[in-house]
């Protein structure tokens, strides 16, 4: 009879047999994972593309989402592309991709990368976003409850006051018609539209725009509509708009927790080059990197719909919660469509005796078939004639209302566009980071970057140049003088903002190098 300890210790050798094969075997699932798939997805990864040649960037995590997304079938994210990828694996690849999934991501860009790792990790309670792994988005629908319903009468809750058990709806200041769902900007604009009518169900709302520093408007956005609009697509680049090599700022900020509870609204873009000729003509970055919020962008979201509002802006342009609402919940105003800014410097309190007059959106099928996403061509619309250079689309003024448009007056704004808004360190980083485009360049005066100096502007609304702001002169204002002075979350937090809100070197003479 054997003794005890050499059973024991055949026992643990049979045992450790077994877990080196085990281990053995998975080691080499792992390197066919990795490398084997890998190498066969980054020869496959050239057919994803789109009709113009541009590469498309997939989640495999939400690829049978993909596949069958919702909406109009022209609005597919096409399904069929990434089918060819994975229609060239080997049926043993096909068979076990489903176990597989949800740990890769093909990432394409003009190199063609292909990186393997885990998607979206959770960190702390935020997710983590990573400039090579891009998501793949599925908007779904809005269940949020916008009216009071009675009986079959609806009152939208944003705008009434009071509501009758008759459907009779009374509304709040600044909001107008039979249920209180029409705001000033709208009523009040220069062309009323005669058609518009509420929706049956809201739209979906995409608001894109690029980022370089402008924190604070980006803060003031996520907490001023964040919970109307749908997805906000951020374009950053580790490039100035000078063609300068920079730090991805938004990229650090989110991955540290900035805006966390709206990070699952946010798709972050890399931009990881610098268009050729940006650096000679400014006005070529400025379109491409414009262009690329749409072109770009809209390629990660998987469910677009025609009637889909597509809204492009700069970081320091804020359309109003009021028209965000007006858009996501009615029919028959023209498009392409423009908002009237109120228009200030520096800050809210220097207030331009212009208004801002710009070109920001259209439905998603206008986009897609007048504009072929060019985010940059929307912005540069030319009103009421945008339609005539395109012979084989001018069935389309039988279906869209092509009158100019812009939501907003003079005394009823649309939203607030508020330039060079940074404490001084923040106007010398926008100095630097400036295209070669507006003329003269002040970021190449080395003196116009001294931080005393730019204080000194601030406190007398004076440009660059020694002027005064405006044509007309600047104005001074305050939240007690203009009804429409800033947006809310601003006035709610004012000590968190108070150097927007109110000039902070009017009264102090020597504290210009405090920020």
């Amino acid at each position: 009879m054997s003794h005890p300890s050499k059973i024991f210790n055949s026992k643990q050798c049979i045992k450790g047999v077994i877990i080196a094969v085990v281990l053995m075997q998975l080691c080499g699932m792992s390197y066919y994972l990795v490398f084997t798939l890998g190498k066969q997805r980054q020869k496959n990864a050239s057919h994803v593309q789109d009709s113009n040649g541009d590469p498309h960037v997939y989640n495999v995590k939400v690829l049978e989402e993909v596949l069958h997304p919702g909406g109009d079938s022209n609005f597919k994210i096409e399904g069929k592309k990434v089918a060819k990828v994975i229609g060239n694996l080997s049926k043993k690849q096909q068979d076990f991709f489903p176990k597989i999934k949800s740990n890769i991501s093909v990432y394409t860009t003009q190199s063609q990368r292909v990186k393997f790792s885990e998607t979206l990790q959770k960190q702390k309670s935020f997710k983590k976003f990573n400039k090579y792994i891009s998501q793949k988005v599925i908007l779904g629908e809005d269940k949020k409850s916008y009216f009071h319903i009675v009986g079959t009468k609806r009152c939208f809750k944003e705008g009434t006051k009071s509501f009758t058990n008759q459907g009779l709806c009374t509304c709040l200041p600044n909001w107008y018609g039979p249920q209180c769902s029409i705001p000033a900007c709208v009523h009040f604009a220069d062309y009323p539209p005669r058609t518009l009518h509420v929706r049956k169900n809201p739209r979906r709302i995409i608001h894109a725009f690029p980022f370089n520093h402008e924190f604070e408007a980006l803060t003031t956005l996520l907490h001023e509509v964040g919970d109307v609009v749908d997805q906000f697509i951020i374009v950053e680049s580790n490039y100035s708009a000078y063609g300068d090599k920079k730090q991805l700022r938004l990229l650090k900020a989110l991955n540290s927790g900035f805006g966390a509870e709206y990070h699952s609204k946010i798709l972050y873009i890399f931009l990881d080059h610098f268009p050729e000729g940006g650096r000679k003509d400014g006005w070529i970055a400025d379109a491409y990197i414009r262009a690329y919020c749409g072109k770009k962008g809209l390629k990660h979201i998987g469910d677009l719909r025609p009637d889909d509002i597509m809204i492009i802006t700069d970081a320091d342009e804020l359309p109003s919660r009021d028209l965000m609402l007006f858009l996501k919940w009615h029919n028959g105003f023209p498009e392409p469509f423009g908002i009237k800014f109120r228009w200030s410097v520096y800050g809210y309190y220097w207030k331009m005796p212009e208004i801002s007059r710009i070109m920001v959106g259209c439905s998603m099928f206008i986009f897609k078939y007048v504009f072929q996403y060019d985010t940059s061509a929307l912005r540069k619309a030319v009103e009421g004639t945008y339609l005539l250079d395109k012979p084989s689309l001018r069935w389309l003024a039988d279906n869209v209302t092509t009158e100019p448009w812009f939501f907003g007056s003079h005394n009823h704004l649309g939203g607030w566009h508020c330039s060079w808004c940074f404490k001084p360190k923040g106007i010398a980083t926008k100095l630097t980071s400036a295209q070669n485009g507006d003329y003269p360049r002040w970021g190449d005066f080395p003196e116009k970057q001294n931080l005393t100096y730019i204080a000194n502007l601030i406190k007398t609304g004076t440009w660059f140049d020694g002027n005064t702001l405006g044509e007309g002169g600047v104005v001074y204002e305050t939240p007690k003088t203009d009804p429409f002075f800033a947006p809310s979350y601003l006035l709610k937090n004012p000590d968190k903002f108070k150097y927007l809100l109110k000039n902070p070197y009017r009264k102090l003479q020597n504290r210009y190098n405090q920020d």
